[in-house]
């Protein structure tokens, strides 16, 4: 590409206009951006041309892109990572770099003048502009209905899905934030309802945050939260193989385990029938006779007085209860 086709797919974002915070940007989904970090000597000159872009993107025209133009002498050594049509954003020595991300060719220029003379090397950070790999993503639902989609690296999983208008939620799943609700959260990894199996494929995605690893904690290792996940981690392509909605197949993944919980030990009788229905599920089959969840516990039942006492977190006595057993998945 020419350096005017380059400067066409960068734009600049605004953070911060008061302190002058800018970022580079794509603006053609083909594309993403690699920041690449490497150092070039000083001595006897850099051998960096720069060229001074217009933003096409930026109709006030305050902000510039500047992007290398030509590599020579040292730029141009082995072992230095810069290419022709990168931007630069950010100058300085390991430790001390100046951002100049929208800043005009003197800015810059200033900048690379103003680095430490007693360095020997100069240290830039560029944004290059790299075609997304693609990644196939082959789907199956429970049901045995099939299908194919392709998405770019660095695509959000749950957003390919509901691009393709796929059915990716099962309605009577359980929020994991609300475990009285159903319901998605739209996408904002509260709720654990978009899971999915992963069959084949699980390198190419971003490995688990802490969100997911809250949400996905005591199920299968292969399961995964769709809104938290990208695929096609460090741009690579591949096949990737999914069964969404697995969670359909465990009744109680649709009414799973309540967890705060307590053990009532006098007084039962002023607890809602909640304590005799609802909560008590399989879950807690073969635990005391008194446990109950209290989010499904209402005291006073009949409007009664009186007094309750109870013991919170008895299943901190019982390893099977911090400890739940992973369901294993074919």
């Amino acid at each position: 590409m020419s350096l005017e086709e380059i400067a066409g797919r960068f734009t600049i974002q605004v953070f911060d206009m008061d302190d002058g915070v800018f970022g580079l940007s794509s603006v053609d989904p083909a594309y993403g951006l690699e920041v690449v970090k490497t150092s070039v000597s000083r001595s006897p000159s850099l051998g960096i041309t720069l060229n001074e872009m217009v933003d096409a993107n930026d109709f006030n025209g305050e902000k510039a892109i500047v992007l290398i133009g030509g590599l020579d002498g040292n730029a141009a050594a082995e072992g230095v990572n810069l290419q022709v049509g990168d931007a630069i954003t950010a100058i300085g020595v390991p430790g001390e770099l100046k951002s100049v991300e929208g800043r005009d060719y003197d800015y810059i220029i200033d900048t690379i003048l103003g680095v430490d003379p007693e360095a020997d090397e100069v240290t830039f950070v560029v944004n290059r502009l790299v075609k997304r790999a693609t990644i196939t993503v082959n789907y199956e639902f429970l049901n045995g209905e099939r299908g194919t989609v392709e998405a770019p690296a660095g695509s959000n999983l749950r957003g390919v899905f509901m691009q393709e208008g796929l059915k990716l939620y099962d309605e009577r799943t359980r929020r994991f934030d609300m475990p009285y609700a159903t319901g998605d959260c739209a996408g904002e990894g509260l709720c654990g309802t978009c899971l999915v199996n992963v069959v084949r494929g699980g390198e190419l995605l971003t490995p688990k945050d802490r969100n997911e690893e809250l949400i996905t904690k005591g199920r299968p290792l292969a399961w995964r939260a769709a809104c938290r996940v990208y695929v096609g981690a460090d741009n690579d392509a591949g096949t990737l193989e999914v069964q969404l909605q697995p969670q359909g197949r465990f009744d109680d993944e649709l009414e799973p385990a309540v967890k705060s919980v307590l053990n009532v030990i006098v007084a039962t009788e002023l607890l809602s029938a909640h304590a005799e229905g609802q909560e008590r599920r399989a879950d807690h089959e073969g635990a005391p006779a008194g446990m109950a969840a209290a989010c499904r516990v209402y005291v006073g039942a009949d409007n009664d007085a009186g007094t309750l006492e109870v013991q919170l977190q008895p299943q901190g006595r019982f390893d099977d209860e911090l400890e739940p057993a992973v369901k294993s998945v074919l």
